[in-house]
This record gives structure tokens, C-alpha cells and sequence, in this order.
């Protein structure tokens, strides 16, 4: 399904709550509760209509800049494409972006995966974390605060931290970023992944630049790249979820 499509269903979802279906996928209106601190989360839920019986993955999302009900149309809309592939999907409210400390949102991402994983109706034994641009914050706080938690990393638009660690790090990781970035400067993404480098050849990661790229590429539809960048995150989590073939393009930059 094309991005313009996924983007003018998901706009559908402004006048439901939960319960609701669109192309095959199921998208509901949850809660579960961090209980570092009882805060209770809300989140959507996107999960495929055919659902696989066995077993199934996961790829939980952290949005940018911007309230949760702002974002929703990027990450329901995410949800459902990732549905298309058999994917399940959560979409936190997570306390995250220049209002909270990341290691506060990490914790929401931590307690909305046991969530997933404890959930009766699932079976998920692998999950994917993507953050993107302000989100990122949480979710690279999460793979270092929590290495198990996560199987497969994808940080969109970099890492924006003076001072980090990458020796926790366990999932494979991708970096994708515009090198026309006017809100986030592409050289933190250059840095994380020369880190990785030096620090963690051992961990599989993989730099993808994409020349002329804004900020927000990815979930533009008029964006030339963005349906590249979406066939590499799928890609990536079929290799690292699913133990798919490595995909030939993902090598160190």
C-alpha cells in the first residue's frame, strides 16, 4: 500500500477510539502500566487481521516532536504497513521529547513491551524499536538500559545526546537519515555510527544516508526516498525478527 493511502486511512481514525478495522489491520485503543512509577500508558495497538498462530514479532514505536495524538497519523500508519507483513505494533503515549528525560520514556517502552510479551493473545518472542527524532532519546536509552528488551534497533534521524554509551548495545541497529537535515544535525547520526565503528564491530549496523533528504523523509509521501526507506525497515526486521537473508545493502557506511 502506498503512503498516501495508509495516510488518508489512518486520518479516518481521528473519529474512532478503538476496535476499528482498516485494510486488514485491527487497530485498538489500549492501556498497560509502568510500574516504576503506576503511570498508566495509553497506546494504539495495530495488529494484522490474519494473525500468525504460532508465533508472532513486534516493532514498538516512539514518536518525534509533537503530542502522541499529533503523531498519530505517522504511527498508526506504521502499524498498519507493518500489518501488511504480519507485524504487531504498539504505539505509546511515552513520556519522551524536550518536556521529560529519556530515561523516563525508555521506562514506558520497557513495561509496553512486557506488556506485548505477557499479552494472552500474542505469542511474541522478537520485538523491533524504532525512534524517530525526538523519540530516538527513549529508544536508544531503552537499548542501553534494557540490551534484552529489544532484537533489532532502527534509529531514524540520530542520536541526539552530548555524551553516550555504546558498549550495553546487543540488537543489530539500523541508522537512516536525510544529509539535508536542517532540525537535526546528519553528523549525529555520522558520529553514532563511526562509534560503532570503533567501539562495536561486533555489533551489525549499518549507516543509510539519503542525499537531499529533510528532516521527515520517511513519513512523507511526495519524499522520493521514502519508499526505499520503508522497504530497508522491512527488510531489517524480517533479517533480524524473522532470521531472513541479510539484506545486501545493509553494511557499514
Amino acid at each position: 500500500m502506498s503512503l498516501i493511502k495508509i495516510f488518508l486511512l489512518t486520518f479516518l481514525l481521528s473519529f474512532f477510539t478503538a476496535g476499528i478495522y482498516l485494510h486488514d489491520a485491527k487497530i485498538e485503543l489500549v492501556e498497560y502500566t509502568n510500574y516504576d512509577d503506576d503511570r498508566v500508558i495509553k497506546a494504539y495497538l495495530i495488529t494484522p487481521i490474519n494473525l500468525p498462530l504460532l508465533e508472532q514479532q513486534a516493532v514498538v514505536y516512539s514518536h518525534g516532536l509533537g503530542t502522541w495524538e499529533e503523531k498519530k497519523q505517522e504511527g498508526v500508519g506504521l502499524g498498519i504497513e507493518l500489518a501488511h507483513k504480519n507485524y504487531v505494533t504498539l504505539y505509546p503515549d511515552i513520556r519522551t521529547g524536550l518536556q521529560y528525560n529519556s530515561s523516563t520514556g525508555a521506562s514506558d517502552l520497557h513495561w509496553g513491551m512486557r506488556f506485548l510479551r505477557q499479552n494472552p493473545s500474542f505469542n511474541i518472542k522478537k520485538i523491533g524499536c524504532m525512534g524517530s527524532s525526538y523519540g530516538n532519546l527513549a529508544t536508544f536509552d531503552l537499548v542501553n538500559a534494557y540490551p534484552n528488551d529489544c532484537q533489532a534497533y532502527f534509529d531514524l534521524y540520530g542520536v541526539m545526546k552530548n555524551n553516550y554509551d555504546v558498549n550495553a548495545m546487543q540488537a543489530p541497529t539500523l541508522i537512516q537519515v536525510g544529509d539535508a537535515d536542517t532540525m537535526v544535525d546528519p553528523r549525529t547520526s555520522y558520529e553514532f555510527d563511526a562509534r560503532l565503528d570503533s567501539e562495536r564491530p561486533d555489533l551489525p549496523h549499518s549507516l543509510q544516508v539519503f542525499k537531499g533528504e529533510q528532516h521527515g523523509f520517511f513519513f512523507n509521501p511526495d519524499s522520493e526516498s521514502a519508499p526505499e526507506a520503508h522497504r530497508q525497515m522491512r527488510e531489517f526486521y524480517d533479517w533480524t525478527l524473522r532470521d531472513g537473508k541479510k539484506p545486501e545493502w545493509f553494511t557499514p557506511a
